[in-house]
């Protein structure tokens, strides 16, 4: 008998329904699940042969059986990689690469399933969905398993499941260039369609209610209070991103409040004016004499979420939707554009490395743009035809017509 791959299903355990494979009872002709491979058949020599086969996919225990027959052995076969090796080498691949601690955070996230520090529904990692599923091998991914750990995502926005794929699509990536895989399966995928609107920027009478929700706040100190009043209005008048907010350091400001640093995400440099009065606020609050709001115990991380959790606490009654840290960098730059400040000038204030970024996110809000286009529309009207007054006077005697009918 030639050899021959088989499944060799794992038997059901007394007391335990759920245990063993489905398809125990059906013996060899079944094939279609994740049971381990064996070989059984002869050999030319005679000798027979029946063994594991090392593996769980089908098309690597035939290519052992047709290599099997032509040296007349069975050749020595190199153990896969398990999904938990390939996680760590990943890891310390990205760690080796100088990624942020918010970056890095993503991508255990993902692949472990490690807690974010704020309380939020997690999604099952991809090594635990892995293992609920019997899945050892870095090998058995195939694209039906990528597209069913892609569906139980449990995400609020297209966006953040967008940035999940692309994370997935890099980690797969990876496991191919290393030839622990054969294809990106995840890369088939398509991200979901985006129909949000996008971020809004703060109105004055909006972010008047925030400053006056920190005045009058139920936090633990008065100093706490100051803190965070401080803190919204450096985001507010400079633009800056949440993280690189609270990690600002006393030697950044100026005595005049000019600002300068470089943005931890993009290492971009920005250059900004601080309002007096928001130089006053934060000399006023200092946390630490190196920084504003670092006391120099927390991670970046930690303090991040627990700055965001402390602005939607105090802002909870203000009745403001989808309050948001970054909401206050959209109004930076959007009260800058309809101030007259050129787009390329609030693209360097806001630390972008492309002007393209810029214009495709606040291009609409280009009042001087939306004028010039309304201007061509209302020109255009003057060679249409449709709207000379021959045209109008054709229109009301055929509209005459038809209620005489």
């Amino acid at each position: 008998m030639p050899l021959q791959p088989f499944r060799r299903h794992s038997a059901p355990v007394e007391d335990k329904p759920d245990s063993g494979c489905a398809h125990f009872a059906e013996g060899r002709t079944w094939k279609r699940c994740n049971c381990p491979l064996w070989i059984d058949g002869t050999l030319t020599s005679g000798k027979r042969v029946l063994e594991s086969a090392k593996t769980r996919v089908w098309s690597k225990a035939l290519e052992l059986c047709r290599e099997m027959e032509t040296q007349g052995r069975k050749p020595k076969v190199s153990l896969s990689i398990t999904l938990t090796e390939a996680i760590e080498a990943f890891l310390e691949y990205k760690v080796a690469q100088k990624i942020t601690a918010g970056s890095l955070e993503n991508y255990k996230c993902l692949l472990v399933g490690k807690d974010r520090t704020y309380k939020k529904p997690i999604t099952a990692s991809l090594r635990k969905f892995a293992e609920e599923r019997g899945i050892r091998d870095i090998q058995q991914f195939n694209g039906m398993f990528v597209e069913q750990f892609r569906n139980q995502w449990t995400v609020n926005t297209a966006k953040a499941a967008k940035k999940k794929l692309m994370l997935l699509r890099e980690f797969c990536s990876y496991c191919v260039g290393r030839e622990w895989m054969a294809s990106n399966h995840a890369k088939r995928l398509k991200p979901p369609k985006d129909e949000s609107s996008g971020t809004m920027p703060y109105t004055s009478e909006q972010m008047l209610q925030i400053l006056a929700a920190c005045d009058n706040h139920s936090l633990e100190s008065q100093e706490e209070a100051l803190k965070m009043k401080a803190l919204v209005l450096v985001l507010r008048y400079t633009g800056l991103r949440i993280g690189d907010a609270v990690m600002l350091r006393v030697d950044q400001v100026g005595p005049t409040g000019k600002l300068y640093l470089y943005t931890a995400k993009s290492k971009t440099a920005v250059n900004c004016i601080l309002p007096p009065q928001v130089v006053d606020l934060l000399d006023a609050c200092r946390a630490s004499t190196t920084h504003f709001f670092w006391d120099g115990q927390m991670k970046r991380l930690s303090l991040t979420h627990a700055m965001r959790r402390s602005l939607l606490y105090i802002t909870r009654d203000t009745g403001i939707p989808k309050i948001h840290p970054h909401r206050m960098r959209d109004t930076f730059a959007i009260e800058l554009l309809n101030a007259g400040v050129p787009i390329e000038r609030v693209s360097m204030a806001l630390g972008h490395k492309n002007i393209a970024i810029t214009q495709q996110c606040y291009l609409p809000w280009i009042e001087a743009r939306q004028r010039q286009l309304e201007e061509d529309q209302v020109r255009s009207w003057e060679s249409d035809p449709l709207l000379s007054p021959k045209a109008k006077a054709d229109v009301s005697e055929l509209d005459r017509m038809m209620r005489l009918k």
